[in-house]
């Protein structure tokens, strides 16, 4: 498991929206520069499914990240396990005028923890940067 963490400014309100929001994840869920995220759904309720639409950027490959919500207690925390069975927890804590994003992955096997670590770690990145940009 890989534990990351976060401080994007802003009030926990807007940060939560925009990590949430279909039209925000299109832009900033990218774990890597040559990817893109062209299609987002994400019913934010437990049992209820979410997929992201992946693309590379010269259109040679393409994946559909899913999963299912476990748990949500709005403003605070989300889980959802993905189609791999893998689990994921996302923490928000309002500090001050910024909110802590902890983020607790489980590894996927076959890909290095460290590959996995980055792209975990540039999609945090570029929600900080669109968030803070709106």
């Amino acid at each position: 498991m890989i534990v990351l963490k976060i401080f994007v400014e802003g009030n926990l309100y807007d940060v939560w929206n925009s990590w949430n929001n279909p039209e925000d994840i299109i832009k900033w869920y990218q774990g890597h520069e040559d990817w893109i995220t062209t299609k987002a759904s994400n019913p934010l309720m437990v049992g209820k499914s979410f997929s992201y639409k992946m693309m590379s950027n010269d259109l040679q490959s393409s994946f559909t990240l899913n999963g299912r919500y476990l748990a949500i207690d709005e403003f605070k925390i989300i889980r959802y396990v993905m189609d791999d069975k893998r689990k994921v927890e996302t923490i928000f804590q309002e500090v001050k005028n910024e909110v802590m994003i902890i983020q607790r992955v489980e590894m996927e096997k076959g890909n290095s923890t460290e590959s996995q670590a980055t792209w975990w770690r540039s999609i945090l990145l570029n929600f900080k940067k669109h968030t803070e940009a709106k």
